[in-house]
């Protein structure tokens, strides 16, 4: 319920808000404040890019009436760091992973100079594709010279004896990405 609660609130009118007497202010709905005895709470938003991506709480279980507007400005200030913390970790995340994803490429671009042996090269890459993309496992499908029909040249992480195997352009999900010339993403294949 993003309105009824305290930080739901925050973030659904994007305002900073103290409740001094929680367990007697009707406008908010917190179970975790029933079940914790919490008597204050003041709360403000965790803006990135000028998106909402949270809120940052303090709570009173001694004392109602703990907050004050000078408080909650302590409080913003505070959430503006650590909004700032938040963003400079993903974006370093996603620079690491940036530079892992340009470090395969760079490996597999190598490998193609040096590799003679299609199968082994097309299980390299698929290799490299799986550790890149943190997949359980994959397999590279060629189209066979009769176009009607692909078949199934390298694998990972499945049975060694699926090499060979020939699916028809438009059967099954390779099938249909062949048919249709165009990626599918599928969460739950089965």
């Amino acid at each position: 319920i993003i309105g009824g609660s305290i930080a739901g609130r925050v973030v659904e009118k994007g305002q900073a808000l103290i409740a001094n007497d929680i367990p007697n202010d009707p406008r908010f709905y917190n179970p975790a404040a029933d079940g914790e005895a919490l008597l204050a709470i003041m709360s403000t938003p965790l803006y990135i890019r000028g998106e909402i991506i949270g809120t940052l709480d303090l709570h009173s279980k001694t004392e109602p009436h703990a907050f004050n507007p000078d408080d909650l400005r302590i409080l913003s200030l505070l959430a503006t760091q650590a909004a700032i913390a938040i963003q400079n970790a993903q974006l370093f995340d996603q620079t690491t992973r940036r530079a892992e994803a340009l470090e395969a490429l760079h490996q597999t671009a190598l490998e193609i100079t040096t590799m003679q042996n299609i199968p082994d090269f097309m299980t390299s890459i698929l290799q490299r594709a799986v550790e890149l993309l943190q997949s359980d496992g994959g397999g590279v499908y060629l189209l066979q010279q009769s176009c009607t029909a692909v078949e199934l040249v390298a694998v990972s992480n499945l049975p060694e004896h699926f090499v060979g195997l020939k699916i028809e352009v438009g059967h099954s999900l390779v099938g249909q990405v062949i048919k249709t010339k165009s990626p599918q993403r599928v969460t739950n294949y089965r």
